[in-house]
C-alpha cells in the first residue's frame, strides 16, 4: 500500500476547534522522556520545524504526521485529537462546523488490471 503525501489547509486547521497537535506533542515528548532535539534526530527532522510543530504550526504533509505517530507509537487520531478520541465524534464535529478536510488517495496502476 503506498501513501501520498496530501496537503493541509492550515486555515481550515487551525480553526479546528479539536485540532491539538502541539498540546498532543509535548505530552507525549515528556510521556517518553525524550527532549525536541532527541525526538527530531529520531525521526530525521530539523528541530527548529519540530519546534514549530510544538508551538502550534500544522504540518502541512500528512507524511509528517504519520513519522510523528509513528516514533510516539500512537494513531494519527491520538496525534492530531488526543488520546481516548473518537474518530466518529471528530468526523461529526467536523462535518458541521466545516472545519478541516483530509484526502487520502489510492491510486490504482491501469497497467496492472
Amino acid at each position: 500500500m503506498e501513501i501520498k503525501s496530501v496537503l493541509l489547509d492550515e486555515e481550515n486547521m487551525k480553526n479546528g476547534t479539536n485540532f491539538r497537535l502541539a498540546e498532543n506533542l509535548n505530552r507525549l515528548m515528556k510521556k517518553r522522556k525524550v527532549t525536541m532535539s532527541q525526538t527530531a534526530l529520531s525521526i530525521e527532522m530539523n528541530k527548529s520545524t519540530l519546534h514549530n510543530y510544538c508551538n502550534g504550526v500544522i504540518p502541512r504533509n500528512v507524511m509528517t504526521l504519520k513519522k510523528l505517530a509513528d516514533y510516539f507509537e500512537v494513531g494519527l487520531t491520538e496525534l492530531m485529537f488526543g488520546p481516548q478520541t473518537n474518530p466518529e465524534t471528530l468526523l461529526k464535529a467536523a462535518l458541521l462546523e466545516g472545519t478541516y478536510e483530509l484526502i487520502i488517495r489510492r491510486n490504482v496502476d491501469e497497467s496492472k488490471k
